[in-house]
């Protein structure tokens, strides 16, 4: 970890420490002054410049975004006409949210409403699945831009930084160039190297402020307090810091709600009202807790400083408020990797079969898929290529968290429609919908018609110990109906300088419970156990050993 800025508001004081260093190439120790991109804490700036307009008659905040913008559009013509200024500001506007636009400068807002919005995928009706919407807040601040008939950043000085008197606060690489810079850094196989380029975020109010501990900290006490700043000057009603601070909408499948930009957590007797924030090498937290005038705020230069993070801010609630997290407390996405308190998986599981199945965002998709009576997520490319996949299990309803690997302790939750039908799965925040061809498969078993034809791709050797001789190889499939209904007929070819070699045939059949087609095989040697899942013209698939259950393949194909 190369530098930390760590404060905090406790019984009326506020304390301050700088730890390491800005820069492992040009280290300068980091100060009470050393200016970190807080990244996506800007939403809670862009909500407070919001909140001035709103109560200068400028903005209303139920008020249709075309009303601001009247060519505001999405793909979704019934979102594009219905969606309002509230939606931007609690993530609920329904679209993929994990776009920006290039850097325009003073065009970049415009910009992006022109030539990226147009296109975006609608994953939910507006209102109806929470999903972590940097977009949204993009939206936003070309709202602000048309009210104002300012620059983002200038509306930003003149609405914010200005009256709360934040003197080393910028939206600019100008800005940050000079003062004293901490610069991000990523860490790999023990090795951190500085983060090149620096690239700030090319939407200020989705997360392109930076400033410094002191002025995040005056920024903190002014939202816990009457609306006036240090000066004396009034800059908001006390009702509209409330009004921020007040439950919009529940994240559903968490114990969290969403404010005006503000997360919204209880931990134990208290409530927290916080903003996380990810970018470039760097992670960060401000934390509130209004009701005992108390505040946090930590400040990473470090792509791992989620985990310093995380145990700081648990242990200086328990230390300062006397709060803990309760076993399962379902902790939902607020701008930086969090891994769940305290959890313990049901016992028994509830059953799978209602969540199987493929879920879509417009760069990726998730498959759901039961095998050996684990649960996995895997997370697919939609440029093709294997997926990276994650056992999970259910520790309460609709909620599973990883139970093994680099995301292990993480929560995954699950979404229902207005009719109760599991539709959206959300990682790390952000919501996929659920395929039709998902929706459907629920709804009957598959045919042998979904295997049948030939298949090509990559056998991968996934465990060299188990299987001593397990290579990797190209590999073509021939499926033909089988010697009973609903059987398939599986022939499984290897290529070998360029011609195929057999390597065994299969009969396979559907397995309803596990969602998957399945076939065993067994040789004086070895037994094992395979189960392929179609998604369209997509296989995949996983070779076990038993009794074992070791996985030693896993398959990835697609059919000619």
């Amino acid at each position: 970890m190369p530098g930390v800025a760590l404060g905090v508001v406790a019984d009326g004081e506020t304390t301050i420490r700088g730890l390491g260093v800005t820069n492992v190439e040009d280290p300068l120790p980091v100060t009470e002054h050393t200016v970190f991109p807080i990244a996506s804490i800007s939403k809670t700036f862009a909500a407070t410049a919001m909140m001035r307009l709103v109560e200068q008659g400028k903005v209303e905040l139920r008020a249709p975004v075309r009303k601001y913008l009247p060519d505001f559009r999405v793909r979704d013509e019934a979102a594009s006409r219905d969606v309002t200024v509230w939606h931007l500001l609690t993530h609920l506007g329904g679209w993929e949210g994990q776009v920006s636009g290039p850097e325009r400068g003073t065009d970049t807002l415009r910009n992006f409403m022109a030539t990226t919005l147009p296109d975006l995928m609608q994953v939910a009706p507006p209102g109806k699945a929470w999903s972590y919407n940097n977009a949204g807040f993009s939206i936003a601040g070309r709202v602000i831009e048309v009210v104002t008939g300012t620059s983002i950043n200038q509306a930003i000085r003149d609405l914010v930084f200005r009256p709360l008197g934040l003197e080393h606060a910028g939206t600019t690489p100008g800005e940050f160039i000079v003062q004293r810079f901490a610069s991000g850094h990523t860490t790999r196989d023990g090795k951190t190297l500085l983060q090149r380029p620096f690239s700030p975020s090319t939407s200020v109010t989705a997360g392109g402020v930076g400033l410094c501990i002191t002025d995040l900290l005056a920024y903190a006490r002014f939202h816990m307090g009457d609306g006036t700043a240090a000066n004396g000057e009034r800059v908001l009603a006390r009702a509209s810091l409330e009004q921020m601070r007040t439950v919009q909408a529940h994240k559903q499948g968490t114990d969290d709600d969403i404010g005006l930009a503000w997360h919204i957590r209880q931990v134990g007797p208290i409530r927290t009202f916080g903003h996380g924030g990810t970018l470039g090498g760097h992670i960060l937290l401000l934390e509130l807790v209004p009701q005992r005038n108390f505040a946090i705020a930590i400040l990473t230069n470090s792509n791992t400083g989620w985990r310093l993070i995380q145990d700081v801010e648990r242990e200086a609630l328990k230390s300062y408020l006397g709060a803990t997290y309760a076993l399962n407390q379902a902790v939902a996405h607020r701008g930086l990797v969090e891994t769940l308190p305290s959890v313990q998986p049901l016992v028994p599981q509830p059953d799978v079969a209602p969540y199987l199945g493929t879920y879509t965002r417009p760069s990726n998709s998730y498959l759901v898929r039961a095998d050996g009576g684990t649960l996995f997520v895997q997370d697919r490319s939609n440029g093709g290529g294997a997926g990276r996949e994650s056992p999970v299990a259910f520790y309460g309803p609709d909620r599973l968290v990883v139970t093994d690997g680099p995301d292990r302790g993480q929560s995954i939750e699950f979404v229902r429609d207005d009719a109760g039908r599991v539709n959206w799965i959300r990682v790390v925040g952000r919501v996929a919908v659920r395929s039709a061809t998902t929706q459907s498969a629920a709804a009957a078993v598959p045919g042998p018609e979904q295997l049948v034809g030939t298949w090509r791709g990559t056998s991968t050797c996934t465990d060299r110990v188990a299987a001593p001789a397990c290579q990797d190889e190209n590999v073509v499939y021939e499926f033909t109906a089988g010697p009973k209904p609903g059987m398939v007929h599986w022939a499984a070819d290897k290529i070998v300088n360029g011609q195929r070699e057999r390597m065994g045939e299969f009969d396979v059949t559907y397995d309803t419970a596990e969602a998957c087609w399945k076939a065993e095989f067994s040789s004086p040697r070895v037994k094992s156990v395979w189960r392929l899942t179609v998604d369209g013209a997509r296989m995949s698939g996983t070779g076990r050993l038993l009794p074992g259950n070791e996985t030693i393949r896993t398959l990835e194909l697609r059919k000619e």
